[in-house]
C-alpha cells in the first residue's frame, strides 16, 4: 500500500508555529483553532488582526527564515507516533508531498530538515500544490479539501486530515492521526 502524506497541517504544525512568530514579533494572538479559511486572512476570526497587521506578508517574512522549522514548528500531535507505526509496516510505502513555496523557496531545505530529523530518510515530494495528484498512490492524506478533490478525481483515495481550515462541505469526512491508522490498516 502506498501513501501520500502532506506536510503543512498534517505532521507539520506551520500555523502552531506562524502563531508563535506574531506573538513575538507583535505580542499579539493569532488563533490557529479559529483559522476557518485557507486564506488565513480571511478568516472571520482574524480580520481584526489582519487590519492591523498584514498577514500576508508577515507569513512570507515567517516562511523566508532560513530555519524556519527547527526555529518554530512543532509536529502535529499525534503525527510522529503514527509515522512510526507507518515506517514499522513493511506493507506499506509512504512518500511526503509537500507544496514548493515559490513566495519563499528558503523554507524548503528547512522542513527537509526537520522532516529528516524528526522522520529519518522518507522520501520527500516537492511540487506546486495543484500538481500533487499526478502522483500515484492508493491513500493521499492532506489538510486541503481542494487537493483531495483531485485525488479522488485521479484516482486516490484521499483522506482529508482535520483542520479547521481545511473548507470541506458540510458532511465530508475529515480525520486524525488514529482515525487514518485505522483506515490503512
Amino acid at each position: 500500500m502506498r501513501l501520500l502524506i502532506d506536510v503543512d497541517g498534517v505532521v507539520a504544525d506551520l500555523m502552531g508555529g506562524f502563531e508563535l512568530f506574531i506573538r513575538n514579533k507583535y505580542c499579539l494572538e493569532l488563533r490557529p483553532r479559529e483559522i476557518t479559511t485557507f486564506h488565513i486572512a480571511n478568516s472571520p476570526a482574524h480580520r481584526g488582526l489582519h487590519e492591523r497587521i498584514d498577514l500576508d506578508r508577515n507569513l512570507e517574512e515567517f516562511l523566508a527564515l532560513g530555519d524556519v522549522y527547527q526555529l518554530y514548528v512543532d509536529p502535529v500531535p499525534g503525527a510522529e507516533d503514527a509515522i512510526r507505526r507507518l515506517q514499522q509496516r513493511p506493507d506499506i510505502e509512504f512518500a511526503f508531498v509537500t507544496a514548493t513555496l515559490h513566495e519563499s523557496p528558503e523554507s524548503y531545505a528547512s522542513k527537509y530538515r526537520w522532516l529528516t530529523k524528526r522522520f529519518g530518510r522518507a522520501p520527500v515530494i516537492s511540487c506546486p500544490s495543484g500538481q500533487k495528484h499526478w502522483f500515484d498512490a492508493d491513500y493521499g492524506i492532506d489538510d486541503r479539501y481542494d487537493t483531495c478533490q483531485r485525488w479522488s478525481q485521479a484516482g486516490v483515495t484521499p483522506l482529508v486530515f482535520r483542520q479547521p481550515w481545511n473548507e470541506a462541505p458540510e458532511g465530508v469526512r475529515s480525520y486524525d492521526w488514529e482515525e487514518i491508522l485505522r483506515v490503512v490498516g
